[in-house]
């Protein structure tokens, strides 16, 4: 082989092998990008999933009060495990009319619209609210009374949680029809075991 020859074989092979180290570094590039793209993804699903456990969760429910016969109560209460803030509680079917004064008095969602028209600065963990929403089983609306509201707020990490909820009171107020206006006895043992239950600590207590 003549010394012309030898110099483009070498020159080939030169060539091949700065092609195959540029190969190389180019799936080494897109290996590291494609690695820390799951990287950043999983820290992402990681940061979600510890947010999932820690956010506040506020829910809203119809609570039947024993205590009253056919009165049920809108309860909101905050079910997670850190504070909501800034709390909206948008009304959406039915809508609060523009002049929450056309609306009777003896209509409980008039003060339900009125107690949560401006927004709530804090709402900690576990606390909930309670209103009348619904008085008396003979009212012949109240079958006809579901409620769909969406909740807004904050939480700790200044993150935004917007929920919507459609709650309905007719499975409660078949249960109270059903029940009768007269409290069950088992209802009235328990209640008065609580009674003293309560007196005696209020005993110890003193």
């Amino acid at each position: 082989m003549s010394a012309d020859d030898a110099a483009v074989v070498s020159s080939i092979a030169a060539a091949v092998s700065a092609l195959i180290t540029l190969g190389a570094v180019i799936v080494a590039v897109r290996s590291f990008r494609a690695s820390r793209k799951d990287s950043q993804k999983a820290d992402e699903n990681a940061a979600e999933d510890r947010r999932a456990q820690s956010r506040p969760m506020l829910v809203p429910e119809l609570q039947q009060e024993h205590l009253s016969h056919g009165t049920v109560n809108f309860v909101l209460r905050n079910w997670g495990r850190s504070a909501a803030s800034d709390v909206h509680i948008d009304f959406l079917d039915p809508g609060p009319p523009a002049d929450l004064d056309t609306l009777p008095d003896d209509s409980m969602l008039k003060w339900l619209y009125r107690s949560y028209a401006a927004p709530v600065t804090l709402w900690p963990p576990r606390w909930q609210l309670s209103h009348v929403y619904i008085w008396g089983v003979d009212d012949d609306e109240s079958s006809e009374r579901t409620l769909t509201l969406r909740l807004r707020y904050k939480g700790p990490d200044g993150h935004d949680y917007s929920d919507e909820f459609t709650i309905d009171p007719a499975p409660i107020l078949s249960q109270t029809a059903s029940a009768g206006s007269e409290p069950a006895k088992s209802d009235l043992n328990g209640w008065v075991k609580d009674i003293g239950t309560s007196l005696r600590a209020l005993v110890r207590k003193m």
